[in-house]
């Protein structure tokens, strides 16, 4: 925008150099200040990098949806994260003020939000917690004192079935 003005300067300034009377002169500066003060910067930079920031969040919010062990609330909660990183980056890329520092606001935003990752317990932990109970009722099942080993083999068959029926309504929850 200032070499826009620049070149307004120069264009104004040859004109009046051209006048050959008052006359000329007064119109050459007249359309010389028009051209000056018509001058306006071409903004484009902070709204193509908070474009960035939102396509990086969108893209992050569908990659977290994917991701079968974790929690509705585990998303929401990691979404709600990414949400945080944009305002962030945005409140940065407002407070730069080149495009240098707007291009690095961009940067460790779309970072910041790459970065995030829900933090999956829930399902991990109810496995865990079953697996423990299988291993507790097989151990129990070996000390049942009358039992011939194919019985216990057939109950500890059993256990693992319901481990098996257990995690899998662990994994659709």
């Amino acid at each position: 925008a200032k070499a826009k003005v620049d070149e307004a300067v120069t264009t104004a300034k040859n004109a009046i150099d051209q006048a050959t009377n008052n006359n000329g002169v007064d119109t050459a500066k007249t359309n010389g200040v028009d051209a000056i003060n018509n001058v306006q910067p071409t903004v484009v930079k902070k709204d193509e990098a908070k474009t960035a920031i939102e396509n990086a969040a969108r893209a992050k919010k569908a990659e977290i949806d994917q991701m079968p062990n974790a929690t509705d609330e585990e998303k929401a909660a990691a979404k709600a994260k990414v949400d945080e990183a944009v305002n962030n980056a945005k409140v940065s890329i407002d407070q730069a003020i080149n495009n240098n520092g707007v291009d690095t606001a961009k940067t460790n935003g779309v970072d910041s939000i790459n970065n995030v990752q829900p933090t999956v317990v829930k399902k991990d932990e109810a496995k865990t917690a079953i697996d423990k109970a299988a291993e507790a009722k097989k151990a129990e099942i070996d000390q049942t004192p009358n039992a011939t080993d194919e019985e216990k083999a057939a109950a500890k068959a059993k256990v693992d079935e319901a481990v098996t029926t257990a995690k899998n309504a662990i994994d659709q929850a």
